[in-house]
């Protein structure tokens, strides 16, 4: 099923193809300097990618972390806290609703959020 649904997001969205340095004949790469490499791709990771599909899949009722994980778990060895991490990290920029408290707290994309009253 999240195989599936990763290709229907696949199929709509696309995917952007990886950067490519420019062509180098000179020989082996230089030494030194950063390499950001590893920072680059975290934030598309197919594993990321993959939670949020189930978020997205989860629908009104939502998911938890741990039920992320574990779907994630034998394809990308995903742990919960990383998975903890991204729905953090979703509930900051809007991407997903955090419902309800503690051990009973579900998270909802904001396809699937109750509309919020306007404050004020």
């Amino acid at each position: 099923m999240l195989r599936q649904f990763r290709e229907q997001i696949d199929a709509q969205f696309g995917t952007a193809p990886e950067p490519q340095g420019p062509e180098r004949s000179d020989g082996p790469p230089a030494v030194g300097g950063l390499n950001l490499s590893a920072l680059r791709g975290e934030q598309d990771s197919p594993a990321k990618q993959a939670a949020l599909a189930l978020l997205l899949a989860a629908g009104r009722e939502g998911t938890g972390a741990s039920a992320i994980a574990r779907a994630l778990s034998e394809e990308h060895g995903t742990s919960r806290q990383t998975v903890v991490s991204w729905l953090r990290d979703w509930v900051k920029d809007g991407t997903a609703v955090r419902v309800g408290e503690g051990t009973k707290a579900r998270y909802l994309h904001r396809q699937h959020a109750p509309e919020q009253p306007p404050e004020g």
